[in-house]
């Protein structure tokens, strides 16, 4: 799965001083551990097949590296970028709408429709009232 998306992000922890410093640190580390380990099993005379502490060996430089490498990759991984945004653009449409006249050929019919709805629903309300009020009064 990483693989693919790997070859396509060009990853170099040499660039940075503080990344750099911070894999020599930890080759350093691990240097020492195992420097002690060994001393141990020595001066102990203790022969394990494998050994064992009860703090965990730190990571190798190259897997931590790997590891950074994958989540710069998730960080500038982006599904869907929002539209542009400018205030300016927004505030000139709502300019030409206010001046922009409301009555033209073409929102007339539309106008007049929606004005003959509202008078046939007041005369219905009306005619309906009340036969509606004497029911109620019964």
């Amino acid at each position: 799965m990483w693989s693919d998306e790997s070859s396509t992000y060009n990853y170099n922890s040499k660039q940075n001083e503080s990344v750099r410093k911070a894999d020599e640190q930890l080759v350093a580390d691990i240097a020492e551990l195992k420097k002690e380990i060994e001393t141990n099993e020595l001066v102990h005379g203790l022969a394990f097949a494998r050994p064992f502490a009860s703090v965990p060996s730190p990571k190798d430089p190259k897997l931590a590296e790997r590891e950074r490498k994958i989540y710069i990759e998730k960080l500038l991984r982006v599904n869907d970028t929002r539209p542009l945004y400018i205030q300016a653009d927004v505030m000139q449409e709502h300019i030409e709408n206010a001046i922009k006249d409301e009555y033209t050929m073409e929102s007339l019919p539309i106008l007049l429709h929606q004005v003959s709805i509202i008078n046939n629903m007041f005369s219905f309300l009306s005619s309906v009232k009340p036969s509606i009020s004497r029911t109620h009064d019964k």
